[in-house]
C-alpha cells in the first residue's frame, strides 16, 4: 500500500494540470479548453509592476497604466519590464554604417545583421537609467532585408541574401549626397 500512495504521489508532481480538459497537451504545465471564456492575468498599475519583489524573468502581467501585457524580459535582480503590443514597430531603419566610397570597386559586401547587432549591443553612450545594450533580434532569421532606396550613380547590382549579407558595386565617388536607406522587418 505505501508504495502505491508513493507511486500516486510522484505521477501526481510530474502531471500537466487541465482545466476543462482530460487530456492536457503533455507540453505544457497548464492546459486550458474553452469556446465561450478567455484567462484573465493579474492586473497591475505601473507602480505596483515596480513593486513586484524579484519578478521572475518572463513574468507576465497586464499594466493597466501602459494598456498593455507587460512581461520581464530582464533578470529577477534587475527587471525589466516590456510592453507586449499589437502596435509595436514591426519595422525599424539599420543603424548608420560606413561604406567606403573614395573609389571604384566590385564585389563589396557588409553583414547588415552583425553590423546591426554590434551597434546595438555596445552603443556608444546611454543615459543613466538605461540598459546597457539596445534589446535586439537573436537571430539573422528573424528579420527580411531591404534597401529602399540608394544613389544610384554611385551604387550598383546591390543584392541581399537570406542572411542579411548585402553586396554591391561602388562605381563613382560619393557626393554630399550619396546615401543608402536600409529597413529591417520583423518576420
Amino acid at each position: 500500500m505505501k508504495n502505491l500512495f508513493l507511486l500516486f504521489i510522484t505521477s501526481i508532481g510530474f502531471a500537466q494540470v487541465g482545466i476543462n480538459t482530460e487530456n492536457p497537451d503533455p507540453s505544457s504545465s497548464l492546459d486550458i479548453k474553452s469556446s465561450t471564456t478567455g484567462i484573465l492575468i493579474p492586473r497591475l498599475t505601473s507602480n505596483e509592476i515596480k513593486n513586484i519583489i524579484q519578478p521572475a524573468n518572463a513574468l507576465m502581467v497586464y499594466d493597466l497604466t501602459k494598456k498593455c501585457l507587460s512581461q520581464n524580459i530582464g533578470t529577477k535582480d534587475l527587471p525589466e519590464w516590456f510592453c507586449l503590443n499589437a502596435n509595436t514597430n514591426k519595422s525599424f531603419y539599420m543603424p548608420s554604417i560606413p561604406f567606403e566610397t573614395s573609389s571604384s570597386k566590385t564585389a563589396q559586401q557588409k553583414d547588415l545583421y552583425s553590423l546591426y547587432v554590434k551597434q546595438f549591443a555596445t552603443p556608444l553612450a546611454k543615459s543613466p537609467s538605461s540598459p546597457s545594450a539596445v534589446p535586439y533580434y537573436l537571430s539573422k532569421q528573424d528579420l527580411f532585408y531591404y534597401i529602399l532606396d540608394a544613389d544610384t550613380k554611385v551604387f550598383k547590382n546591390i543584392k541581399i541574401d537570406d542572411n542579411g549579407i548585402m553586396t554591391y558595386d561602388v562605381v563613382a565617388n560619393a557626393t554630399d549626397y550619396t546615401f543608402i536607406n536600409i529597413l529591417f522587418v520583423v518576420k
